[in-house]
């Protein structure tokens, strides 16, 4: 029976399920949340009070790394470059300035942070739930 247990225990990781979305906060009123789904073409959508008004489509670069799960410090980093971006509201379009090549770090046991906006620090990100 211990050893059953032992061995849930170390397996435990390889059980664990996968983030693909993350909501990043910018103010109370902005934030930006990016979806992994499509590893090859993420996607960043731009809300203001609640309401969504851009997507934003990235394509995946070669610097990019996907994280190992046998390091010791297991984090994914996103290098993206800008495709395009399709705002629905014209009026909200100046509200966010999002940068044309952004990263993105995807951590496993702490915060994750995407650097999106023009000119500001990286946002912490959490898992959307």
């Amino acid at each position: 029976m211990k050893y059953l247990f032992l061995a849930l225990l170390i397996s435990m990781p390889a059980f664990s399920k996968e983030v693909l979305n993350y909501t990043c906060p910018i103010d109370k009123n902005l934030k930006t949340e990016i979806s992994l789904l499509d590893k090859n073409a993420p996607t960043i959508d731009l809300f203001y009070k609640k309401s969504k008004f851009a997507t934003c489509l990235y394509e995946n670069t070669p610097e990019s790394h996907a994280a190992d799960p046998r390091a010791l410090i297991q984090d994914a980093i996103w290098q993206l470059k800008l495709k395009s971006c399709n705002y629905y509201f014209e009026k909200d379009r100046d509200k966010i300035h999002v940068d044309k090549s952004i990263s993105f770090k995807q951590s496993q046991k702490g915060p994750s942070y995407l650097a999106v906006v023009e000119n500001a620090q990286p946002l912490t990100c959490t898992p959307k739930k």
